[in-house]
């Protein structure tokens, strides 16, 4: 895990918010959601069992859906 994904996790479970270093989780190339910040601590949230950090980053990635993205997403709700 880089410690910037395990840096915002900390901050996640310490103050209940979590700063995106990426403002658009989804730039429609590739696997961007996968290697986004926001994929990374999706992984991280789900590999520690934190519900509510989990919450948080769905919703921002569903927030940047589109066609071109959608398969991608599903490969994250696979975890």
């Amino acid at each position: 895990m880089e410690p910037r994904i395990f840096k915002a996790m900390l901050w996640f479970i310490y103050t209940g918010t979590l700063e995106d270093e990426d403002q658009k989780v989804v730039n429609y190339s590739g696997s961007s959601v996968l290697n986004s910040f926001m994929g990374k601590v999706l992984a991280a949230a789900h590999q520690f069992e934190l519900t509510k950090l989990k919450r948080v980053c769905e919703s921002r990635i569903s927030g940047e859906l589109s066609a071109e993205s959608v398969a991608f997403v599903l490969h994250l709700a696979d975890l």
